[in-house]
């Protein structure tokens, strides 16, 4: 029932969905040895993930894609806090990591991309935070370890 009232309401459909996709992401994490810290999605503005000392963290490629079918993801917080509109943006070295899961894309199960947030673009007005749109193309990773030894 809850599903089906998501469909009809865009931002329930955004929160549930995205909240399945970070559950789903952290179970694979863990699958593969990593030992998880899932942080709570609260003001306190943590990533969503934290792992040893790396921080990722986790979004759903958007169901629009660029023309060329190109996924995109977009990076940028639910709500502003305060009166400047670059709240909503990222800081471009609020994570370590950006992790998307593209499995609706790809109709494959568990199926990431990750890049280090210092190779993603920054927002054309705000040169501190990361851009809001961005093409998961060839430059992401399909795994948190070739994510992790690039960035260093």
């Amino acid at each position: 029932m809850l599903i089906e009232h998501a469909q009809a309401d865009k931002m329930l459909h955004v929160a549930i969905y995205g909240a399945l996709s970070q559950i789903r992401h952290h179970s694979y994490l863990v699958s593969l040895g990593h030992e998880v810290t899932m942080n709570d999605s609260n003001n306190a503005g943590l990533p969503d993930f934290t792992i040893g000392s790396c921080s990722i963290e986790h979004k759903r490629a958007r169901n629009q894609t660029y023309a060329d079918g190109t996924p995109k993801v977009e990076l940028q917080k639910t709500r502003a806090s305060g009166k400047c509109r670059s709240n909503r943006f990222y800081d471009r070295g609020f994570c370590d990591v950006v992790a998307v899961d593209v499995s609706e894309h790809t109709g494959k199960t568990n199926d990431y991309r990750y890049a280090s947030s210092q190779d993603l673009q920054a927002h054309k007005d705000y040169p501190g935070k990361l851009a809001v749109f961005h093409r998961i193309d060839h430059k992401w990773k399909t795994t948190l370890r070739e994510a992790l030894n690039e960035s260093r």
